[in-house]
């Protein structure tokens, strides 16, 4: 259907098969410099980048009973300053030409649960800076932002075991509404009726 080349990046890529379109590349993006070597890898390999997807991202499931500042940088690193610097990478690399960035937030952003007081404000955190920054840029610049219900990957076992939060879709469910809001030029994508 597409003709398009794609970089995978991930802490872990032996789920993500190589191929003559499909790069897969090793990485913690929550470190600037994983970034910038990232894109020179993607740029190498596939001559440009004209979409950039930031789906990293980690939750804490916990009672915050005391201050911990490392604890929160280390997901702020990932949910918020990574697609920020993501985005901010491809404006510079673009500059006044088009491009679209897809981040993906979540309905916690504004629909926060217990035990997720961290995650739900980096969300928050990424929803405020695409609303601000859509205005410096050019017409056919796109910063889309995605706001899952709980989707039923990995991510809740990896959150410390918490349970999975009712609603939830599946990852083919979001991933065929992001692909449909990318399409439609959509600003927000919002992959489930039950919020929006």
């Amino acid at each position: 259907m597409f003709d398009c080349k794609i970089t995978a990046a991930d802490l872990n890529t032996n789920h993500i098969k190589d191929s003559a379109t499909v790069f897969a590349y090793q990485c913690d993006l929550g470190k600037p410099e994983n970034i910038d070597n990232l894109f020179d890898f993607a740029i190498s390999k596939m001559g440009g980048i004209d979409i950039f997807i930031a789906n990293a991202g980690f939750a804490y499931y916990e009672k915050i009973d005391k201050p911990d500042w490392d604890h929160i940088h280390k997901i702020y690193e990932i949910n918020t300053f990574s697609p920020i610097y993501a985005a901010e990478k491809m404006k510079q690399l673009h500059g006044a030409q088009p491009y679209t960035v897809v981040a993906t937030a979540s309905a916690m952003a504004f629909l926060p649960l217990a035990g997720y007081a961290l995650y739900s404000s980096t969300k928050a955190a990424l929803n405020g800076f695409a609303l601000a920054y859509r205005h410096e840029l050019n017409k056919n610049q796109k910063l889309q932002i995605v706001y899952p219900i709980a989707t039923r990957t990995e991510f809740f076992n990896a959150a410390g075991g918490s349970p999975l939060p009712w609603p939830s879709q599946t990852a083919e469910a979001v991933s065929q509404k992001v692909i449909k809001g990318i399409l439609n030029n959509r600003e927000t994508i919002i992959p489930s009726r039950i919020y929006g």
